[in-house]
């Protein structure tokens, strides 16, 4: 054996794996014109964007995880992963309310407040998804091909997803969309 190849094995057979999450969180809202006289509730209803199944919501949360993986290729063809890099971007929606007079501001913010508190545990569901997935797929075994091991690395994040969309549907049956949380206007 040449003293590049020597070399060469080593590299491969002692490289360290790698892996990384990555997580971004961005907010954006939208105005609910307060009036005297109208319940808070009916504002915020009125002026929401945000419509699903024929339901209205106040607030949204929306999370997107994206991977990338990179694999060492062994003399004999197999393959084992070597770097795995995983993004989370969650993106909530939240109004915002102008023209309030000080007893509904005081009303509208505590509503807020725990409106956010309820989105934010939609978050931490995209960032354990991010992170189940980057330790998944960087602890797969080593396969036969290099084609075999993407295969199932994709196949297991798109397994996790799902269980954590599931875990995320409880999340909101469990709280009510937040209002066991303290989302709720009177």
């Amino acid at each position: 054996m040449n003293r590049f190849s020597f070399a060469g094995l080593i590299l491969l057979c002692c490289q360290v794996a790698h892996a990384e999450v990555t997580d971004r969180l961005a907010y954006s809202y939208y105005i609910a014109r307060a009036q005297p006289g109208t319940a808070l509730s009916v504002t915020l209803s009125k002026a929401s964007p945000i419509h699903e199944n024929g339901h209205i919501f106040h607030a949204e949360t929306k999370w997107y995880v994206n991977w990338k993986f990179w694999w060492t290729v062994k003399p004999d063809g197999s393959c084992r992963m070597s770097r795995v890099d995983v993004d989370v971007d969650s993106r909530i929606k939240l109004p915002s309310l102008t023209d309030a007079t000080e007893n509904q501001d005081k009303q509208f913010h505590r509503y807020l407040f725990a409106l956010q508190a309820h989105e934010l545990g939609h978050v931490s569901f995209g960032k354990q998804a991010a992170q189940d997935i980057e330790r998944g797929i960087l602890n797969l075994p080593e396969m036969g091909s290099c084609t075999e091991l993407e295969n199932a690395a994709n196949r297991l994040g798109n397994q996790i997803l799902d269980q954590y969309r599931a875990r995320e549907i409880q999340y909101d049956v469990s709280t009510g969309h937040g209002r066991t949380q303290g989302a709720r206007l009177d």
